[in-house]
């Protein structure tokens, strides 16, 4: 079972105390009563339910998690496909979440990130982005590194809509019946026209 203990004199006075299934005390501080009993009640029911996860495994480093994840996952990848996810981990993930553990990414970071990287960037290319970080952290759920992937609770940005499209303005690329009928109708009529002139 677990405890809270009260220390007047730190920023975060609330220290909650339990036994992990590792048979280890963890311990962390809050700064308010409610939120120690909070967490400390998710610990307790993870172990109830076999869900817990040792909170060490987390506290890998980004950058270091996805070199680990790499090694397993790129053998037997082509080149075209190796090259550029390999662009998009160093220049649009690693900058964001390398330095970061991996227990400190949260949903509201990758929400940022997301956002930041769509104001900059073509909608094709935040997808790959997401679409590669959501692997990374996934395999980290799967690996017990994590208990979520905050990925999974993003949504993913909307495809924009082309501006003649939102304004009612836009050209449709294809006939009608009508004007398909009308275009072949003048078709056939103008080869029947060259036909009896020749």
């Amino acid at each position: 079972m677990g405890s809270i203990e009260y220390r007047a004199d730190r920023p975060k006075p609330y220290r909650a105390r339990y036994w992990g299934a590792d048979n280890r005390q963890h311990r962390k501080s809050f700064a308010r009563e409610r939120d120690a009993k909070v967490w400390l009640r998710a610990q307790e029911g993870t172990k109830d339910t076999g869900t817990w996860i040792d909170p060490a495994r987390g506290r890998i480093r980004f950058d270091e998690w996805a070199d680990q994840w790499w090694e397993v996952w790129s053998p037997g990848k082509s080149p075209a496909t190796l090259q550029p996810a390999e662009v998009r981990l160093r220049v649009h993930l690693r900058p964001t979440f390398g330095p970061r553990r991996l227990d400190s990414i949260s949903a509201l970071l990758v929400e940022r990130w997301q956002k930041k990287l769509a104001s900059d960037h073509a909608h094709e290319t935040v997808m790959a982005c997401r679409s590669l970080l959501n692997r990374i952290l996934k395999a980290a759920v799967k690996d017990r590194r994590l208990a979520f992937n905050p990925v999974r609770e993003v949504d993913p940005p909307p495809k924009p809509v082309a501006a003649d499209r939102r304004l009612g303005n836009a050209k449709r690329r294809t006939f009608s019946p009508e004007e398909f009928g009308r275009f072949l109708t003048a078709v056939l009529s103008s080869t029947v026209r060259t036909s009896s002139l020749r």
